[in-house]
């Protein structure tokens, strides 16, 4: 080997060696954070076969656009394994929960999210005609999501919406429920509450929740807390 062969070899090595150590700094100075993601429209809407649509993924993409110390990923849950993957660590986060909703038993931080939404009954067309139609509910067959929270049953619920159903469904002026919505955080998670409530705020003050809720007649406003 002659000396500049020797050179050349040695500052490849060094180069390799540099890069070797830049990449592990690099990955160290992002943090994920893992959201659950259950079926729940029009927030989520069947994370588990893959589809990338609802309202979680847009707020996900807007935390991460807004920033890059955290990078917000989604692990697909169910409405019942949301608790046990949340108290095994799978998840770090619930996002439009309400620590009512189930959690009173299983430890958490909570972040008022500002977000405020409502649900009414809706029938068809046929049948929601009489404007007092919704006011008794006995008798009447009701489509419900297992593993839901609905008032009228002592336990909240679901919205869900479809502007292709207008058509052919009324809604009642019957509220069921108002909902406001929290971020519960784990004990442990890789991010405090302080700091998810500051993105939140940062998101709320440039516009961006108001561009993704409002469309849906999610109210944003300042969290109560």
């Amino acid at each position: 080997m002659t000396p500049a062969t020797g050179l050349k070899a040695l500052s490849s090595l060094m180069l390799l060696a540099v890069f070797w150590l830049a990449v592990p700094a690099w990955a160290a100075s992002t943090v994920e954070v893992k959201i659950g993601a259950a079926h729940f429209p029009p927030y989520t809407v069947r994370p588990e076969q893959g589809a990338d649509t609802g309202l979680l993924p847009q707020l996900v993409d807007a935390l991460n656009r807004a920033q890059q110390h955290y990078r917000f990923v989604l692990v697909p849950t169910s409405i019942q394994r949301r608790f046990g993957d949340f108290q095994q660590g799978r998840t770090d986060m619930a996002i439009f929960e309400n620590p009512q909703w189930g959690w009173q038993q299983i430890p958490h931080k909570t972040v008022d999210m500002g977000l405020e939404d409502a649900e009414v009954f809706v029938a068809r067309q046929a049948n929601g005609g009489d404007p007092h139609y919704f006011d008794d509910l006995n008798g009447k067959r009701l489509a419900l999501f297992n593993g839901y929270h609905y008032a009228f049953a002592g336990f909240n619920s679901d919205p869900a919406r479809n502007p292709a159903s207008r058509e052919r469904l009324v809604p009642s002026q019957r509220i069921d429920q108002v909902y406001h919505h929290y971020a519960l955080l784990r004990p442990g998670a890789p991010i405090g509450e302080q700091s998810f409530a500051a993105l939140l705020r940062a998101l709320r003050d440039s516009g961006e929740l108001a561009r993704i809720f409002e469309p849906y007649r999610i109210t944003v406003a300042a969290p109560r807390d």
